[in-house]
């Protein structure tokens, strides 16, 4: 990893799970499934003996190549992106084996979808929403594609302090993200044309 000091992790190793799934999404043929069911199985044994302290899983990069910032220092604490990518590889490992009816190891992935959720959730949802700081445009994104939030949440996990999402008339989901730029001066301004909060412009 030109000198980042990780290596892999679960986001960069779904690609084992993803490819598999895509190929035969797009083509239809289940021999890609049927090639790597195996490894598949094995690569989530592994990724559950990586628990961090927290309970969670924080080995190998994290958001990588965000805009503004070094490889190896994503605002999104790894523990987040990494632990969310770990319960989309089990989601569509779950979707792998319905489509060849294989299901040897299926509990233990329906075991690990449902320690990541509740453990993801003890640590970073309150009230319905991500808590702050964490609640970052990765971490917003991903917490609700995975979907960390029961559905009466979901209207205070759509809409934050510094995000607001809504539906497109196609069913597209739109989340905008507010300039979090600390400006004295414009907070000033913003304050006194009566808004409350903390001064996101």
């Amino acid at each position: 990893t030109s000198g980042w000091g990780e290596n892999g992790g679960p986001s960069w190793d779904a690609a084992l799970i993803q490819v598999a799934y895509h190929v035969y999404k797009y083509t239809g043929d289940d021999r890609v499934l049927r090639d790597n069911i195996g490894a598949i199985r094995k690569y989530l044994r592994y990724a559950r003996t990586r628990i961090n302290e927290n309970g969670l899983f924080s080995y190998g990069l994290g958001d990588w190549v965000q805009p503004g910032r070094p490889a190896s220092k994503p605002t999104t604490p790894k523990e987040i992106t990494n632990s969310l990518s770990l319960l989309d590889s089990c989601n569509k490992t779950l979707l792998i084996m319905d489509a060849i009816k294989y299901y040897e190891d299926r509990e233990f992935v329906l075991e690990f979808m449902g320690y990541i959720k509740k453990r993801f959730r003890e640590i970073y949802v309150q009230d319905g929403a991500i808590k702050q700081p964490f609640d970052t445009q990765t971490a917003v994104s991903m917490a609700i594609y995975e979907g960390i939030f029961d559905s009466d949440e979901l209207p205070a996990a759509l809409n934050g302090e510094r995000h607001k999402a809504d539906y497109l008339p196609d069913g597209r989901l739109i989340i905008t993200f507010r300039s979090i730029e600390r400006c004295p001066e414009k907070n000033k301004v913003y304050i006194e044309k009566g808004h409350k909060g903390r001064g996101w412009y």
